[in-house]
């Protein structure tokens, strides 16, 4: 592919591919991000990074781990966090969405990150292929 090829295929491009290769991204590696989730959370954080301060551990965290156990991303086509319990519940009451809707990178390990990254690069360039043709 010559440069003018690449520049015709990087303009058909939309705002709406680059946010579906993202989530795709996300779900290709979503156990690493919901790990990461799960070990910021058991260090006080929210899943945007912000300290959960007066909210207390609840007992599906430490007891029966329901919370943890449960957490999964909603759909298919989103990242958005799910869960159960009284934990979740609180979370959810306590916080505005942003806290809790989903994984923020503040949260994620430098080895999550750098797959979201590689991940994403070749939904790209696979957009770039389908594209040019």
């Amino acid at each position: 592919m010559n440069t003018f090829e690449f520049a015709r295929a990087l303009k058909k491009i939309k705002t709406s591919d680059i946010r579906r290769m993202g989530i795709e991204a996300a779900q290709y590696a979503e156990s690493k991000i919901l790990e990461d989730s799960k070990q910021a959370n058991a260090k006080g954080l929210t899943f945007s990074g912000e300290t959960i301060e007066g909210i207390g551990q609840f007992t599906d965290w430490i007891d029966s781990g329901e919370f943890h156990k449960n957490l999964k991303f909603l759909e298919n086509e989103n990242i958005e966090f799910f869960s159960s319990g009284d934990g979740f519940d609180a979370i959810k009451e306590a916080f505005d969405e942003f806290e809790w809707i989903a994984p923020h990178s503040r949260t994620l390990s430098d080895v999550t990150k750098n797959k979201l990254i590689t991940y994403f690069i070749d939904f790209f360039k696979q957009q770039i292929q389908i594209n040019n043709k």
